[in-house]
């Protein structure tokens, strides 16, 4: 069962966005855990995936694309306490 407080109290920032190589998650929490990091393309694949270990507070991840990327839109999926945030974000060259 999810805590709704725990919901309202978490935040994710993603960027830069537009993205060249690299596009960095900040995940504010105030429960440490284990987050679900991952990269997807407009078609619903997964580009990447990555679990990440927050602490309460701020916790800063930096996920690494590939530079064969093509330029495009991506989503960031951050799901944290059972709950999925989505962030979109642009790949420039």
């Amino acid at each position: 069962m999810v805590d709704e407080n725990t919901q309202l109290n978490d935040h994710v920032a993603v960027f830069p966005n537009p993205f060249v190589n690299s596009v960095g998650v900040n995940i504010q929490t105030s429960v440490s855990g284990s987050a679900k990091v991952e990269l997807v393309d407009m078609q619903g694949r997964i580009i990447a995936t990555e679990n990440v270990n927050v602490s309460s507070g701020t916790t800063y991840y930096e996920l690494n694309t590939s530079k064969q990327l093509s330029t495009g839109v991506y989503f960031v999926n951050v799901t944290l306490n059972g709950v999925r945030e989505t962030i979109k974000v642009s790949k420039v060259n």
